[in-house]
């Protein structure tokens, strides 16, 4: 539950749930690729709020690792913002 935007989300049982150390590397990384790119200033308002996979990382032998990535934009003038569910290597 992430109480600034006001969101819930169920995950598939069994999954590993990520702590927030890498949630937090994953918006840094984002926002250094954005830094790059120039486009800082559309990432500064997206915030990864969870993340899971199907498998522990670094799990040897995995081609493909699942995953599911709850993202929200607080949009400017838009006080309910958006979320974005995204679903990886199914």
């Amino acid at each position: 539950m992430n109480l600034f935007f006001g969101v819930a989300f169920t995950y598939p049982k069994d999954w590993v749930v990520h702590d927030e150390a890498i949630n937090k590397r994953i918006n840094d990384g984002a926002r250094e690729e954005a830094a790059k790119t120039g486009n800082l200033a559309q990432q500064k308002n997206t915030h990864v709020l969870f993340t899971s996979t199907r498998y522990p990382r670094g799990t040897p032998g995995l081609a493909v690792n699942p995953v599911v990535l709850v993202v929200a934009e607080k949009v400017p003038g838009n006080a309910n913002g958006r979320i974005i569910c995204s679903v990886f290597g199914h």
